[in-house]
């Protein structure tokens, strides 16, 4: 949970959805950011870092997962591991539209939320607690994910291979 994250747009939703709804708890797990202290909120409950074998435990549990991300670099170009990880369990996921999200949820455009508006995140936890929708996307293993690398990097040995392989035709 850091900053650069969107957390701090999770936390500002969180608020404004358990202002309604009385039952309604956050549960946070993972590398806490020193910068940002976790809400005093007695529905908030940190788990602290979580064993990997623990995790789908904790995803199982949730009515929701929320894979907040802001417009950086990062969410632009990362693997979204978390959230594959929350579609194995079956878990009803909401995401920043940022990077492959889009791509990944189409067809369930509901699902994503505008990053850094607290209000886009609050309406599309809302839908998927008012009305669950499990999605239902292929999750790649690791076999596939080393597939798709090897493909890469034959592509730009052979992109490579055929600029060295052009004539010299500087100075001519």
């Amino acid at each position: 949970m850091s900053v650069e994250r969107g957390i701090k747009t999770l936390f500002q939703a969180f608020e404004k959805l358990s202002s309604k709804r009385n039952n309604l708890c956050l549960v946070l797990a993972g590398r806490l950011d020193q910068r940002l202290p976790i809400p005093t909120n007695g529905k908030v409950r940190y788990m602290g870092e979580l064993p990997q074998c623990d995790v789908g435990h904790l995803f199982n549990a949730l009515d929701v997962g929320v894979v907040s991300n802001r417009r950086n670099q990062f969410a632009e170009f990362c693997f979204p591991q978390k959230f594959y990880e929350m579609i194995a369990c079956r878990l009803p996921v909401v995401a920043a539209d940022i990077g492959v999200m889009r791509r990944l949820l189409a067809g369930y455009e509901n699902c994503l939320y505008e990053p850094e508006r607290a209000d886009s995140l609050a309406d599309a936890i809302e839908k998927q607690l008012d009305r669950p929708k499990v999605l239902d996307i292929s999750v790649p293993a690791w076999k596939d994910r080393g597939e798709d690398f090897q493909l890469l990097l034959e592509e730009v040995l052979m992109k490579s291979h055929s600029v060295n392989l052009s004539p010299n035709v500087a100075g001519r």
